[in-house]
């Protein structure tokens, strides 16, 4: 079997939602609803939430290390 590039034909690129048919795309076939607002509310808050999740946790281990432990199990025992 012949591949196409680097991927076979079932493959998907990195934040591809559809497959190979590129039908309904503009109707907002993804995580997202189309039309559905409060879906759409909802996603954005869960963004925001991930967001600050990783942010606090980026904290955490800037902390961690300036205080010289790499260890993120030695932090929790000691709390």
């Amino acid at each position: 079997m012949r591949r196409r590039g680097k991927r076979m034909r079932g493959e998907r690129r990195r934040g591809e939602k559809g497959g190979e048919n590129e039908e309904g795309k503009d109707e907002g076939g993804g995580e997202r609803g189309g039309e559905n607002e409060e879906g759409k509310e909802e996603a954005e808050r869960g963004e925001e939430r991930m967001r600050r999740g990783r942010e606090e946790e980026g904290r955490e281990r800037e902390r961690e290390r300036v205080e010289g432990r790499e260890n993120r199990g030695q932090r929790q025992r000691r709390e």
